[in-house]
Formats: C-alpha cells, sequence, structure tokens
C-alpha cells in the first residue's frame, strides 16, 4: 500500500497517539491536532488523504468541520469517530454521505489497532450509489403514498426528493422500485430534499 498522508482531529489526545503511532508503524505519514479550529490552516499546508474526525468537541463540532470539508471539496476519505452513543456515527455518515465527495466511514471508540488498520484496506470501502431511482414513500400506517426520487444512496442512509416533503413525517417506509424497502427516519429536511437514515 502507498503510504498516505493522514490527519487526525480529536480532543482525546490519547486516542489520537494511537492513531498516529499504527499508522506511523506501517510508513504514512500523520498529523495530529487537538483543537479542531487548527484544521484550516493545517489542511492547507499538509493536503490529508485521510482524515479522522471526531464527532463531539469543544468550541467547533465534527459535523461543522465535515460542512468545511464538504465546501473545500474534499475528495479523500473521511473517517468518523465517537466513543458515545453509536447511532451519533451513523446520523453524522447520513447527514454528510448524500453531499460529500469523500468516501465516508465510522469509527467507534475505543477501537482495537486491527479495526484502525482496517479503515486504510480500500478492499473494504462500500462505495456510494448515485441512483436518481424512482421509489415510493409510505407513510400514516402505510395508508398514503408518494412518489420520490432518490438522489444519493448509501448502506446506513439516502437522499429523497419527495412529491411533496413538506407534509412527510419523521419516519416512513421507502419502497424501491424492483427493489427492497427501507424504514427511515429523517435527520435532515432542506427545501425539497430530505436526508433520512435507515432503522
Amino acid at each position: 500500500m502507498a503510504a498516505k498522508s493522514i490527519l487526525v482531529v480529536d480532543d482525546d489526545v490519547q486516542f489520537g497517539r494511537l492513531i498516529k503511532r499504527v499508522f506511523t508503524s506501517m510508513g504514512h505519514r500523520v498529523e495530529q491536532i487537538s483543537n479542531p479550529r487548527e484544521i484550516i490552516n493545517r489542511y492547507n499546508k499538509f493536503t490529508p488523504e485521510v482524515i479522522f474526525l471526531d464527532i463531539f468537541m469543544p468550541d467547533l463540532d465534527g459535523i461543522e468541520v465535515a460542512n468545511w470539508l464538504t465546501k473545500k471539496g474534499f475528495k479523500g476519505k473521511l473517517v468518523f469517530m465517537t466513543g458515545h452513543d453509536p447511532t451519533f456515527l451513523t446520523a453524522a455518515r447520513t447527514a454528510i454521505e448524500p453531499r460529500i465527495e469523500a468516501t465516508v466511514a465510522t469509527l467507534e471508540k475505543p477501537a482495537r489497532v486491527e479495526d484502525i488498520r482496517a479503515l486504510l484496506d480500500e478492499r473494504r470501502v462500500t462505495p456510494r450509489k448515485k441512483t436518481l431511482k424512482a421509489a415510493t414513500i409510505l407513510h400514516q400506517n402505510d395508508n398514503a403514498m408518494m412518489k420520490c426520487i432518490i438522489l444519493d444512496m448509501s448502506e446506513n442512509g439516502a437522499r429523497l426528493k419527495p412529491t411533496d416533503a413538506a407534509v412527510l413525517p419523521q419516519t416512513f417506509r421507502l419502497m424501491i422500485a424492483k427493489g427492497p424497502s427501507y424504514d427511515c427516519e429523517v435527520i435532515r429536511r432542506e427545501d425539497d430534499q430530505l436526508a433520512v437514515r435507515f432503522v
């Protein structure tokens, strides 16, 4: 595997050091910061290919940093991390993945060394699917139907464009034409689009 430039952004300094030690021993170039506000300066100088990003940090949380990376056009690999409830990882991934060009992965802390190493194994990457596929939304106890288009989809969630997003409840069932169905929970509403996670 070719050496990569890796940036670790985590206010948990000890865990950040663990990641740095693991990848430095594999021949990768690793930089570590504990203050997320440093990322703007460090990113421009370092140009990382992989970023390990803690979700919960003081002053600036991981979602805010990920939004900034989206605007910067980051196209590498973004790994969300947390030592809190792992559902936060799913929510973060589902919120950011449809909007960023990067590959998005997650890491639950504490983590085993082999799990940290595996995140750089490209063979394990599950690509995001850009679908523009027709689907049907069932809501109100499956008594109401609405057509929608799936704009982006991953194993954890999707970005949808329904006929009328404003009237949809927080949870519903998504049925893909000639495909599977998913129980969904809305995590973000933007104009006529919804970001949902699969539950």
